[in-house]
């Protein structure tokens, strides 16, 4: 558990964050429906420079860099979505 009493899975340094249906909490995945998902990866790049590259590549950025809850301790973030709609949160 975490921040106001979400859950998360955590396997080593990496998270899956847990959205109840209907209680979503921003960002999320685009269609935050059964079987969308919510991913949080640990890169050694720097949050920065995640988000610079980016857009280069066509990837629009709803949120970030922001202070955030890591697996293991505070983290910087940004936020993206896959081709799916997926959030996808890079870390460090």
């Amino acid at each position: 558990m975490f921040g106001d009493a979400r859950h998360a899975l955590r396997f080593g340094a990496e998270k899956i964050n847990l959205h109840a249906q209907g209680r979503e909490l921003k960002p999320h995945a685009a269609r935050a429906v059964s079987g969308s998902a919510d991913l949080s990866l640990i890169t050694e790049t720097p949050v920065d420079a995640v988000r610079e590259h980016l857009p280069r590549c066509g990837v629009q950025i709803p949120e970030g860099s922001v202070a955030r809850s890591g697996a293991l301790r505070s983290i910087r973030s940004v936020y993206f979505r896959d081709p799916d709609g997926n959030l996808l949160e890079a870390s460090r």
